[in-house]
């Protein structure tokens, strides 16, 4: 099998195009401060922007793991896969 090296420096460019504005748009999106935005806010913002740029080229950009989203999403659809912790939460 050949890979064609026009395929390979088409996705790096668009790769490289989309970078900053990802950035851009998580700028927007996030406070500014330099404080890390909560998980669930960062899960939102992956949701609402998948759709353009994939999933793990977004997490890269605001420094959120694959699978923290993916685990996220998860619990969301499976509440019963909800930390311990969250329940007696909860119950105070």
């Amino acid at each position: 099998m050949r890979i064609v090296s026009g395929s390979r420096n088409w996705n790096r460019r668009i790769k490289i195009q989309s970078e900053p504005t990802i950035l851009r748009k998580a700028s927007a999106y996030f406070r500014a401060g330099g404080l890390r935005p909560p998980t669930e806010m960062m899960v939102t913002f992956v949701d609402s922007n998948k759709a353009e740029y994939g999933v793990e080229p977004i997490c890269r950009q605001i420094q959120i793991a694959p699978s923290s989203y993916y685990g996220n999403k998860v619990r969301e659809r499976d509440p019963d896969r909800l930390p311990d912790r969250i329940g007696r939460d909860d119950e105070d």
